[in-house]
C-alpha cells in the first residue's frame, strides 16, 4: 500500500535529504522545495509522485531528460496566442507567489515556459 501512494519513495528521499549536509544553497533549495511540496494539499497521490519522482532524480543529480527539439511551425504558441498563454502562466505564477511556493518544481516549470513564450511571442 505504501508503494501505491509512493510512502517509501517519499519516506527514502526525505531521509536522504535530512542526512545530507546541505552545505550548497542549491541543497537547501531543493530540501525547501520538497517540503513545500509535501504540503500541498491540491495535489492528487498520482501528482504528488510524479513529483516525488522528479525531485528524487534532481536530489541524486541524474539528468534530467532533454525534450526534443521541434520545429517552430509545429509549436501551439506563437505571436498573439504566445502573449496569451504567457498571462495564463503569469496569473498561475501569481498564485505560487502568494501561496509561497515559487521554489516547487511546477513554478520552476512554468518560469521556464514563461521565458519560452515570450521568445515565442515575436514570431508570426
Amino acid at each position: 500500500m505504501a508503494e501505491s501512494y509512493s510512502a517509501s519513495s517519499i519516506s527514502s528521499l526525505a531521509t536522504q535529504m535530512a542526512r545530507a549536509p546541505l552545505t550548497l544553497s542549491s541543497e537547501r533549495a531543493a530540501v525547501q522545495a520538497f517540503a513545500q511540496l509535501l504540503m500541498n494539499r491540491e495535489l492528487s497521490d498520482a501528482e504528488l509522485a510524479g513529483h516525488v519522482r522528479q525531485a528524487a532524480l534532481a536530489w541524486s543529480g541524474s539528468p534530467a531528460a532533454e525534450p526534443l527539439a521541434v520545429p517552430i511551425e509545429t509549436l501551439l504558441y506563437r505571436g498573439h496566442s504566445a502573449i496569451a498563454r504567457a498571462r495564463e502562466v503569469r496569473q498561475v505564477l501569481r498564485l505560487h507567489w502568494e501561496r509561497g511556493t515559487t521554489a516547487s518544481p511546477e513554478a520552476y516549470v512554468l518560469f521556464d515556459e514563461l521565458s519560452d513564450l515570450l521568445d515565442l511571442a515575436t514570431t508570426i
